[in-house]
């Protein structure tokens, strides 16, 4: 799996009345998965109303074999305020041992990973 991140170039942020609009309707779901289950999962999201993956980043446990899938990748998931339940229902029944995380709105997830300006 690629590593995406979609992030501005210096220069290129978006305004912060363009960060802040989907503030009050979107939040951002991170979700920590074995890399095994990266492809089954992003099929499925991507299935979802509204819901997609923000960012993606792999990260690669030294010890990790093939037989125990110990990489895993971390998942930012952009979903609407009512679409936890839906993203929660994918996680427990297409992931074998993912972790969720924090549910943080789209305006601080924004100003957390500095491509925006969040009010």
């Amino acid at each position: 799996m690629a590593y995406a991140a979609y992030r501005y170039p210096p220069g290129n942020r978006p305004a912060a009345t363009a960060a802040a609009a989907g503030a009050g309707t979107y939040k951002v779901l991170t979700v920590v998965i074995p890399i095994a289950d990266c492809y089954r999962f992003r099929n499925r999201i991507s299935q979802l109303r509204n819901v997609g993956i923000v960012r993606c980043v792999p990260r690669a446990n030294a010890r990790a074999s093939l037989e125990t899938s110990a990489s895993h990748a971390v998942m930012h998931v952009r979903l609407p305020s009512d679409g936890y339940a839906s993203v929660l229902h994918c996680v427990i029944g297409h992931v074998r041992h993912g972790t969720v995380g924090r549910l943080e709105d789209w305006g601080d997830y924004l100003g957390r990973i500095g491509a925006g300006d969040a009010e």
